[in-house]
């Protein structure tokens, strides 16, 4: 029997009822990628609170759902914001507002600012 086959039903045997069992948080089901994204950049050396302030921040400016409903299924793409959306407010803002205005987070990671 090879290793996957041995590993799946090790896996089926002993720990899906407990894999079952598990409630992720809201967190886990953003509306759309660019918020995965934000959520990403400002989780780095973070308090996850601060990170879930950013991006509640970005969604009221810019009056975006952060969550999907039902978890269960992606909204269609054409209720999602895109990535091209979000440089093009990027770059229509400008860096600097976003930090400010946006974000409102001037963190930093190696010496440069995360947004």
């Amino acid at each position: 029997m090879n290793v996957e086959r041995r590993l799946i039903e090790f896996v089926s045997q002993n720990l899906a009822d407990k894999f079952n069992k598990i409630i992720l948080g809201d967190e886990f089901f953003n509306h759309s990628l660019p918020l995965a994204m934000i959520d990403a950049v400002f989780s780095s050396q973070a308090k996850y609170p601060s990170v879930q302030n950013v991006v509640q921040r970005y969604c009221e400016k810019y009056e975006l759902p952060i969550f999907r409903s039902p978890r269960d299924h992606l909204p269609p793409p054409e209720n999602q914001e895109s990535v091209s959306d979000l440089i093009q407010k990027i770059k229509n803002e400008g860096i600097q507002y976003f930090i400010e205005n946006v974000f409102q987070n001037r963190s930093v990671t190696s010496g440069r600012t995360k947004a």
